[in-house]
């Protein structure tokens, strides 16, 4: 589970991914799957359809090492 200040806190487009995870649009409910340092992304319809783009950390993505298979 993330820390609570990263579940309150909406990210501008184009800005620094601070934390792996699933995020959603808070204009138009869309959900992306982001990796640190890649930017949020930005969708121009959206001013002046839905309103400005934010977005927000709905579950963060935790990388676990994959289990050793046997052959």
């Amino acid at each position: 589970m993330p820390h609570p200040f990263f579940l309150r806190c909406l990210f501008y487009p184009s800005s620094d991914v601070p934390i792996e995870g699933v995020y959603r649009c808070a204009a138009c409910g869309a959900e992306l799957v982001l990796r640190v340092n890649e930017l949020f992304p930005h969708h121009a319809h959206h001013l002046s359809i839905l309103g400005q783009v934010r977005w927000r950390l709905i579950y963060r993505v935790q990388q676990q090492p994959l289990p050793s298979v046997a052959a």
